[in-house]
């Protein structure tokens, strides 16, 4: 079995501690992400529409946002309901954030 030797300790001390703060930053990054998700779902609740003939996803959204952009209440409303693209049809029920 080869035995390695550290030639030279700055530079071997110097790649650990680089590698503990990138570690230290992806871990604090990955775990603040999460707690802002859920502070967002927690600080929400929803209505109920049920959509009507011409309407969109974007005219629902532009009818419900309270100085919210109108970009993230139609990504939401896509997000909660489950919804692939922007397609809805009429009679269906759709879940609607209020915001807090």
């Amino acid at each position: 079995m080869k035995k390695y030797r550290i030639k030279s300790h700055f530079r071997f001390i110097t790649f650990l501690v680089v590698m503990i703060l990138l570690l230290a930053y992806l871990t604090a990054t990955l775990l603040g992400m999460t707690v802002a998700d859920s502070a967002d779902q927690a600080s929400c609740s929803y209505r109920t529409v049920t959509v009507a003939s011409g309407d969109s996803i974007w005219s629902i959204a532009e009818s419900c946002t309270d100085g919210q952009d109108i970009r993230r209440v139609v990504y939401d409303i896509q997000e909660i309901n489950g919804l692939d693209d922007c397609v809805i049809t009429t009679g269906e029920h759709l879940k609607i954030p209020v915001y807090d």
